[in-house]
């Protein structure tokens, strides 16, 4: 009975116009005896890093340093917070988070503390040839 039943379907969907195919049901493909290999091409996003020279534009003033990189924070911009920077990390600390408004609990010649909601914001600074870079930022709480 369950073969008439399967014989029957088969040829309802073969009759249908379903199931076309364009090898032979008779005949197997051909095999090389080896296993195949697919390539999938991709293509990785750009680096900032190779295409933005850290350390670019240096300001006159802890304070200053400080605020050009927390506009480029608000703005969403890594590759203008890369030239107020010496490397890369500062700018993953900062954009960890979410922008939200600071207020300053003040500078001196090593860091600029802000209050972030419940948390501070502390980033370090340090002096560069013709002015100052941020080296660091770290979230407290």
């Amino acid at each position: 009975m369950r073969r008439a039943v399967a014989v029957g379907a088969v040829a309802v969907i073969t009759a249908a116009g379903g199931c076309r195919s364009t090898r032979s049901a008779a005949r197997p493909p051909a095999s090389s005896g080896r296993p195949t290999t697919t390539t999938i091409a991709t293509t990785a996003p750009p680096s900032t890093a190779a295409s933005t020279a850290f350390g670019a534009e240096p300001r006159p003033s802890p304070e200053a340093v400080a605020g050009r990189l927390l506009d480029t924070w608000r703005a969403g911009d890594r590759a203008s917070a890369a030239r107020v920077t010496t490397s890369q990390a500062p700018i993953d600390a900062l954009f960890a988070r979410p922008p939200q408004p600071v207020q300053s609990r003040g500078c001196d010649e090593q860091q600029c503390v802000y209050r972030y909601g419940e948390a501070l914001l502390r980033i370090t600074v340090t002096r560069s040839g013709s002015g100052w870079l941020v080296s660091g930022a770290d979230f407290e709480g």
